[in-house]
């Protein structure tokens, strides 16, 4: 899963993203898709896809949240 927010470009939004989460129940899956993602500077965190989409949902809502207060 990788969030892009609008920032320059979803290019550069996907080259340099502030975090990784891999959701996936195979672990041999997940390290092949891992493998995709070790040239970008950011954490890498594989885990189950229920807690991937959890922190997806998070992320996203507080996201909205501080644009929230900044156009308040």
């Amino acid at each position: 899963m990788l969030n892009c927010y609008p920032s320059q470009t979803p290019l550069h939004d996907f080259l340099h993203p502030d975090r990784v989460v891999i959701g996936a129940d195979d672990q041999s899956a997940a390290i092949r898709v891992a493998g995709l993602y070790l040239g970008l500077a950011a954490p890498l965190q594989v885990t189950d896809p229920a807690s991937a989409e959890t922190i997806k949902y998070a992320s996203n809502a507080f996201l909205a949240t501080k644009i929230s207060f900044v156009n308040a």
